[in-house]
């Protein structure tokens, strides 16, 4: 809505502002989203998991080709 805002006949002070507004909010959507994705480093490690895997790929056998 504030980018489109931009195209309407208004005042040019005010269309820049909502350009700069719209901008800004694509920016801070960019952010929140690359947070979301980025891995989290914080949390603790499950203990035993590589021995997890060891043992699946070991019931599961040699690949057939």
């Amino acid at each position: 809505m504030l980018a489109a805002g931009t195209l309407l006949p208004l005042p040019s002070a005010t269309r820049i502002v909502l350009a700069v507004l719209a901008f800004a909010v694509i920016l801070i959507l960019l952010v929140v989203r690359l947070r979301g994705h980025a891995a989290a480093r914080g949390r603790a490690r499950v203990s035993g998991v590589y021995d997890r895997i060891e043992r699946i790929r070991a019931q599961r056998g040699k690949p057939r080709r």
